[in-house]
């Protein structure tokens, strides 16, 4: 009945078992839960990254969410036992808070105790003969910058203490900050003298060239001779 059933890999499996396993339903479900089974970082994977869904209720999350916990305890061999639990949970923090370089390098060996992730953790940095401090570090979250302050001479970095800039058209820039300020042409508040809509005019009023009433040579005669009439 099974082997009527049976498609694609779950066939090649049944397939390829003795006739002795493959009478035995135990071993056959075995082997065909095994030949499906994703490596323990996938089921790591989907359980930290499984999200409830609107139309889930919260009991049906969180029951997925037990499932998919236990898919990956299931994929690393913890059988209930707290110890392996506690390195499970230690490992994966530790590579949380490592170089994505050095995770990757972990991910790729076989440990399975946190005295031993830290013993290869220091060959690499020393084979590689590199530095991670001031780059990029793996999270769950995001990658956090490590923000030194010290140069590589010892030296701490001088900080920005440049003055802030006042943009009065920005919308951070409120009706108290404004009214704070006091214009020393004007005599009022609200606003600096160098935004002074007043002063500007009166500067644009002085630097305007004077013209002369003269254009052209005859009209400036009839100017002379009609100042003369009317005795200027």
């Amino acid at each position: 009945m099974l082997q009527s059933v049976f498609e694609g890999k779950a066939a090649e499996i049944y397939s390829a078992l003795s006739s002795d396993n493959s009478s035995d339903y135990d071993e056959v479900k075995k082997e065909v839960l095994k030949a499906y089974e994703l490596v323990p970082e996938a089921y790591r994977q989907k359980f930290r990254s499984y999200k409830k869904f609107d139309s889930q209720t919260y009991v049906e999350f969180a029951r997925e969410k037990e499932d998919l916990f236990d898919k990956w305890l299931t994929s690393k061999k913890i059988d209930k036992n707290f110890d392996n639990l506690r390195q499970l949970m230690l490992l994966e923090e530790f590579k949380q808070c490592v170089h994505l370089d050095l995770k990757t390098h972990l991910d790729d060996k076989t440990v399975e105790t946190l005295q031993d992730t830290a013993v290869i953790s220091d060959n690499y940095t020393l084979s590689h003969k590199r530095s991670f401090k001031g780059q990029n570090f793996n999270t769950s979250s995001e990658n956090y910058k490590n923000q030194s302050t010290e140069r590589t001479d010892g030296k701490p970095v001088a900080q920005n203490k440049s003055k802030p800039s006042y943009n009065m058209s920005s919308p951070k820039f409120d009706t108290f900050e404004k009214k704070s300020l006091a214009c020393a042409y004007y005599k009022k508040n609200g606003h600096l003298m160098a935004d002074c809509f007043r002063l500007q005019k009166k500067n644009e009023r002085d630097n305007k060239p004077k013209t002369s009433p003269c254009t052209t040579d005859t009209q400036c005669y009839q100017y002379v001779r009609m100042s003369c009439e009317l005795g200027f």
